[in-house]
């Protein structure tokens, strides 16, 4: 094995040689006409990933191919190849594979800064450990195919016809430049429809964030709104909280207050107790109370006079409706007045006049009454 390399692509030059080991390898041995007959019979064969051996000049090659589209290995687009001497091609597929799934997306992620694909092998500093690590990956495959384990072949394996080249069937450098431009104005098309397709999608997906971002500030504004409704009434809530505190106070003063009145009313209350005519004021109390409850007695007697006279009086306008309708009719149709009507009436007249009298009398009792309780007050507070 002499060497291993990566192919990129890029519109204006076409593949080119993107990182390699040793240093310069790839210049000595593979031209850039080399690098795109590398590059054009791995993406011809099939857009997948796909591996094949070629003989180039004086150089074998083995190309592994990482796939394009939506079904790539490591990173889409770029080559892996190795230069062989005698070594069987067919031991290298897998190893490839595998190399170009772990590096591949690293190269990817040290150029993320660029604008682009590089046109050609650069010596950024930046890459300087990952040239590193494809060395080290090629000094592997000298260990597992190299010394130890070359399979060496006395005839080596047939090319297939369609990628089998050699100096006698090889195209003049224009004709192969010419269908290498046809079958790259090809590919451009196919995937300018692709791009079409992710612009429409990129575009519908862009109204979708702009109608979230629009209600988001929708939303955003209805929350504020209601956070300054919260704040209103927590302002509200702050000073009916206050006023409660305040009204607690009075409420609690009040108390203090009521408390001292009863104290002081208890106070006199044992002094009258302890004078020397407590037996006085004691039956004055008693008088006073009984008095209380004639007087008491006497009230709902003279509602209940009331209630009875109210009752009288409705009847009474009952009975005179009554006569009024009677009189009418016995004058328009000289028809005399119901006997018992008038009786009735005058029953109840003498009855009214019987409840008047007693009104009277009871009113003149609680008028007697309240006199006396008036002295009695007055006779317990000089004693």
């Amino acid at each position: 094995m002499k060497g291993i390399f990566i192919l990129s692509f890029n519109k204006k030059p076409g593949s080119y040689v993107d990182r390699e080991y040793p240093k310069g390898i790839s210049d000595q041995l593979i031209d850039s006409v080399d690098q795109n007959k590398i590059y054009s019979f791995n993406r011809m064969r099939d857009s997948n990933p796909n591996y094949i051996y070629m003989k180039i000049k004086g150089a074998h090659v083995g190309s592994f191919f990482s796939g394009i589209d939506n079904n790539f290995i490591g990173y889409p687009n770029q080559c892996l190849c190795i230069i062989l001497d005698d070594e069987n091609p067919t031991l290298f597929e897998e190893p490839l594979k595998e190399i170009a799934e772990e590096l591949l997306p690293m190269l990817a992620y040290i150029r993320e800064d660029e604008d682009g694909i590089s046109e050609g092998l650069s010596n950024d500093p930046k890459y300087q450990d990952f040239d590193e690590i494809l060395g080290q990956k090629f000094k592997l495959l000298i260990e597992k195919f190299g010394k130890s384990g070359t399979v060496i072949l006395s005839h080596p394996p047939k090319l297939e016809s369609n990628i089998k080249i050699d100096s006698s069937s090889q195209k003049n450098e224009e004709s192969y430049s010419e269908e290498i431009a046809k079958r790259f104005n090809e590919l451009e098309t196919r995937y300018e429809k692709k791009i079409d397709s992710l612009k429409t999608d990129l575009l519908d997906w862009k109204n979708k964030v702009r109608a979230l971002a629009e209600e988001k500030v929708s939303l955003t504004h209805d929350l504020e709104e209601k956070e300054d409704g919260l704040k209103v009434q927590k302002d509200k809530s702050l000073i009916w909280r206050k006023q409660l505190e305040t009204a607690n106070e009075i409420n609690h003063k009040l108390k203090d207050s009521v408390n001292n009145l009863i104290e002081k009313v208890k106070s006199l209350e044992n002094e009258i107790e302890n004078s020397a005519d407590s037996k006085k004021v004691f039956d004055l109390r008693i008088n006073i109370a009984e008095i209380n409850a004639e007087l008491e007695v006497s009230r709902d007697k003279n509602k209940k006079y009331e209630r009875e006279i109210n009752s009288l009086n409705d009847e009474i306008a009952d009975l005179k409706n009554k006569l009024e309708i009677s009189q009418t009719l016995r004058i328009n149709s000289n028809i005399t007045t119901d006997p018992e009507l008038d009786s009735k009436l005058h029953e109840i007249l003498e009855e009214m006049q019987s409840l008047k009298s007693n009104l009277v009398e009871a009113k003149k009792t609680i008028k007697v009454q309240r006199r006396e309780i008036v002295n009695l007050h007055k006779l317990l507070d000089l004693s």
